[in-house]
């Protein structure tokens, strides 16, 4: 969690699947108005509206099985007007990673600073293939490469077809959010940030450690 992105918005809601993700973040985020929910993004449902949405590299690590109801959950999230921002690496970043072949989602092979190697979910997106599947479910969004990463700004439907975004489930039961707020998604407690209103509220998704879980395929 950056302090600087803290201290843009009125309130802060930081989440990650990980206590030890969360207590990085809150050493370095001393604030009284930042929250650190312990939840899986997968799996997390918010708790108002936000009028911002952002991801740093962690849309790589969503399984691509996964991506519409993942956008789906972006969505519902959004305030109207509101946007997701993302970063992530493009596919000249696969030069620097162990890529696993024949496996149930495209995977690479993480090593840690410990030693330990870890089977993670990696895609490397595509700019114009990742921009013609938003478009396809109803986002207006933009990509730009930066190296051999990218940039993204996008936009919901302006009412979500919950039939075409999601994949696993045909409707949705959760309740409509009424908070206008601005929501933060990034993939780790150290190192993303993103520019909030300072007249809106922030939440933080620190989604690093879900997706590397093989399970979650």
């Amino acid at each position: 969690m950056d302090p600087e992105a803290a201290a843009r918005a009125q309130s802060v809601r930081a989440v990650d699947a990980a206590a030890e993700v969360l207590a990085l973040a809150r050493a370095r985020t001393a604030s009284p108005t930042v929250q650190f929910p312990e939840a899986d993004l997968f799996e997390w449902q918010p708790p108002r509206r936000y009028d911002t949405v952002f991801f740093a590299f962690w849309l790589s690590h969503v399984p691509p099985t996964r991506l519409p109801d993942f956008w789906n959950t972006v969505a519902t999230a959004l305030a109207p007007g509101g946007k997701a921002i993302f970063i992530d690496d493009g596919p000249a970043a696969a030069a620097e990673e162990t890529i696993l072949a024949n496996q149930p989602a495209p995977a690479a092979l993480r090593r840690l600073d410990d030693g330990s190697q870890n089977r993670i979910v990696k895609v490397f997106h595509d700019v114009q293939t990742l921009t013609d599947d938003l478009t396809a479910l109803g986002w207006s969004v933009r990509i730009w490469p930066m190296g051999c990463n990218f940039i993204g700004i996008a936009e919901p439907p302006t009412t979500p077809d919950l039939k075409r975004m999601s994949s696993s489930r045909s409707t949705d039961s959760r309740p409509m959010l009424s908070s206008r707020s601005t929501t933060v998604a990034q993939s780790g407690a150290a190192g993303s940030s993103a520019n909030a209103n300072r007249n809106g509220r922030l939440a933080v998704v620190h989604a690093y450690t879900s997706p590397w879980r093989w399970a979650a395929l």
